[in-house]
């Protein structure tokens, strides 16, 4: 038969009437708050140690082959940055290449138009004095602005590089 409350009640009534109201109280404070069938033995208790003894080992074997498999993915992400860098190195560098060489010949290009130019005004230096003193000053303005363009690349390229 299960005890439900109605049943409780029904004992309580019992045990008022031959006991009285302190006695009933009494005797019905020594009974589990549900059924017998909801208290949990030593047996469940053990079990239940055991449980979660098996589950506390499965996490810590989920938390080993997670930090594994971290650990493995941390170790390819920072092989790939090291590659990605060198690459970008190499690439750096060839462009700085690239870019004194295409500096070298324009500047050998500025000297050959400037010895073109100074022997057409050689013919001419009497009266071409005035233009040649000016375009003199325009060329030095423009190589002072070429160089200082070059130790402003050198600089980012040594920031760069260094």
């Amino acid at each position: 038969m299960a005890f439900d409350d109605r049943a409780r009640r029904r004992l309580a009534d019992i045990l008022d009437e031959h006991l009285g109201n302190e006695g009933c109280e009494l005797l019905m404070a020594q009974l589990p708050p549900q059924g017998w069938d909801e208290l949990a033995t030593k047996t469940d208790l053990a079990l239940l140690k055991t449980d979660i003894a098996l589950v506390r080992a499965d996490l810590e074997q989920v938390e080993t082959r997670l930090q594994s498999r971290i650990t493995a993915e941390i170790a390819g992400l920072r092989t790939d940055l090291t590659t990605d860098i060198a690459d970008l190195r190499t690439d750096l560098t060839t462009d700085i290449a690239g870019l004194r060489t295409d500096l070298t010949t324009d500047i050998a290009g500025l000297r050959t138009d400037l010895t073109t130019g100074i022997a057409g005004l050689s013919r001419e230096v009497s009266a071409l004095r005035a233009e040649m003193h000016r375009s003199q000053r325009q060329l030095t303005i423009t190589l002072v602005g070429v160089m200082t363009v070059l130790i402003g690349v050198l600089g980012v390229l040594d920031q760069i590089t260094g």
